[in-house]
């Protein structure tokens, strides 16, 4: 679908942890966002490679920074940040009331689980074996990518057949 590349040499590391300004950069790519109209991020310099995709992401209003003025663009992406991200994008409302999908819910973060909950609903997230979350847990490229495309594939209302299953995710 054209929206991943690989490093200088052509090697994706799919295995390798993902940062968030490398993640925003294939959000806008997989959903074809090009609107800029500025970000407030002091973290993020205007010849930073990822300044445009920062500013797309704030501007389609996916994304609002790790604190009012920072985005911490080489940070790697947790899987709750992710997640979110995500529910956004398909905007899915968060769920109301205690998150009861993973045996770690309320190892959440409260801006995250209604978010978490309503994905986790519609099987965008299955989670471990365990039956975790691992909300903190860093994300790889491999299990962003899964996601993603299972996202761009399939009908949120659709999720029921679990056609968005992704495992560990």
């Amino acid at each position: 679908w054209g929206f991943m590349r690989g490093d200088i040499e052509g090697n994706l590391r799919p295995g390798d942890p993902i940062t968030r300004a490398e993640f925003v950069t294939i959000v806008n790519r997989s959903f074809g966002y090009d609107s800029m109209g500025g970000h407030p991020f002091d973290d993020v310099n205007v010849r930073d490679w990822y300044n445009d995709d920062v500013d797309i992401s704030y501007t389609e209003g996916y994304i609002s920074g790790t604190s009012e003025h920072t985005f911490s663009p080489g940070d790697s992406i947790t899987r709750e940040e992710a997640a979110v991200i995500l529910a956004r994008n398909l905007m899915l409302q968060p769920a109301v009331g205690e998150n009861t999908s993973f045996s770690d819910s309320r190892e959440l973060d409260e801006w995250s689980r209604g978010y978490v909950a309503t994905a986790a609903r519609y099987q965008l997230l299955t989670g471990y074996d365990d039956g975790t979350f691992r909300p903190d847990a860093v994300a790889t490229l491999a299990e962003l990518v899964a996601v993603l495309c299972r996202t761009l594939e399939t009908d949120v209302p659709a999720a029921s057949d679990g056609a968005w299953y992704a495992p560990y995710w």
